[in-house]
C-alpha cells in the first residue's frame, strides 16, 4: 500500500525501496492507470502520459495519513501543449513523525515525453530523491524510469513502466508495470494494472473505475479502487470524488486498509488550467 510502504520505508535503516507517492486521482484508482497517467500522474506512474492530452495544468496537493503524524505535499506544472515535446516538472514531500524521530522524504522529477504519431507515446522520467531516517541517516539517490502507452483504438489504451531502471545506488529495487484502461462510454473508463519487483518478484495488483456525472459546464468524478499487495498481504478499497470545469479542478482521494492493518490515507488537490 503506497502510503504506509512510505512510512515502513522511512522507519528502516535497511536499503527499502524509495516509497512512490500517490496523488488524490491515482489514489483513489487505486494507482491502476498506468495505461492513462496524465499531467502529474505521469511522473508516477507512467512518464508517457504526460504526453496525452494538450493541456497547460498547475497542480497543488496536500494529504494526511497512513499514520495519525503522516503529512505529504506537492506542486507540479505540466506542458503538453507543444507539438514536439511534452514536460512536467514535479515536487513531492513526505514527513512521519513517529516518537524516534521526524524522518522525511523529498523528491524532484522532470519528466519528458513525444508522441510518435497519433497513438504511440514514449516518455522518461529522472528522479532526484533525498530521505533521512529517524536516526538521522541521510539517503540520496539520483533514479531514472521509462514508460509506453499505446491507444489501440478509442476505446482500448495499453501502457507498461519501468520504475529505477537505472540510479546512483545499487541497492534499490527495480519494479516493471503493465495495465489497460478501457473507455467504455464517455463518461466510464476501467482501468487495471499490476506492478512487479524485479529483486523478489513481489507483485502489486489494482483496478479503478471513474465514472464522470456531467452538469452544466462541470464534470463531477466519481472513483472507485481496489488493491492488493503481495508484500504486505494488505488489502485496501479506495474512493474518490473531483469537481471539473475548464478552468479549474478539485479532487478529494482516499484509500482504507480492510486486511492486515487500518490505516487510512487521505489526499486533497488543485489543479489550474492555463489558457493558451
Amino acid at each position: 500500500m503506497p502510503w504506509l510502504a512510505i512510512a515502513l520505508a522511512l522507519a528502516s535503516q535497511t536499503a527499502e525501496p524509495f516509497p512512490q507517492l500517490l496523488g488524490p486521482r491515482e489514489l483513489a484508482l487505486g494507482g491502476s492507470t498506468v495505461a492513462n497517467a496524465f499531467g502529474s500522474a505521469a511522473a508516477r506512474l507512467n512518464p508517457a502520459g504526460a504526453a496525452l492530452g494538450h493541456v497547460y495544468v498547475i497542480e497543488g496537493a496536500a494529504g494526511l495519513g497512513p499514520s495519525d503524524d503522516g503529512k505529504s505535499g506537492s506542486l507540479s506544472i505540466c506542458d503538453s501543449t507543444k507539438a514536439t515535446i511534452s514536460a512536467c516538472l514535479a515536487y513531492d514531500y513526505f514527513v512521519s513523525q513517529p516518537k524516534s524521530g521526524e524522518p522525511d522524504q523529498h523528491q524532484t522529477a522532470l519528466t519528458l515525453a513525444i508522441a510518435l504519431g497519433q497513438n504511440l507515446f514514449v516518455g522518461a522520467t529522472g528522479k532526484w530523491i533525498r530521505q533521512t531516517t529517524p536516526d538521522d541517516e541521510l539517503r540520496k539517490a539520483y533514479f531514472l524510469d521509462a514508460g509506453t502507452l499505446l491507444r489501440l483504438s478509442d476505446m482500448i489504451s495499453l501502457g507498461a513502466a519501468g520504475t529505477n531502471l537505472a540510479s546512483s545506488t545499487d541497492t534499490e529495487h527495480r519494479q516493471v508495470a503493465s495495465g489497460m484502461t478501457f473507455f467504455l462510454q464517455p463518461t466510464l473508463t476501467v482501468s487495471g494494472s499490476g506492478q512487479w519487483d524485479t529483486v523478489d518478484g513481489v507483485a502489486r495488483y489494482a483496478c479503478g473505475f471513474e465514472y464522470l456525472v456531467s452538469a452544466a459546464e462541470a464534470a463531477y468524478p466519481i472513483r472507485v479502487g481496489y488493491v492488493q499487495e503481495e508484500r504486505s498481504g494488505a488489502k485496501l478499497v479506495t474512493f474518490g470524488l473531483g469537481y471539473v470545469t475548464p478552468r479549474m479542478a478539485l479532487d478529494v482521494g482516499m484509500s482504507k486498509v480492510v486486511r492486515e492493518g487500518d490505516e487510512l490515507t487521505l489526499q486533497v488537490a488543485l489543479r489550474l488550467f492555463v489558457p493558451e
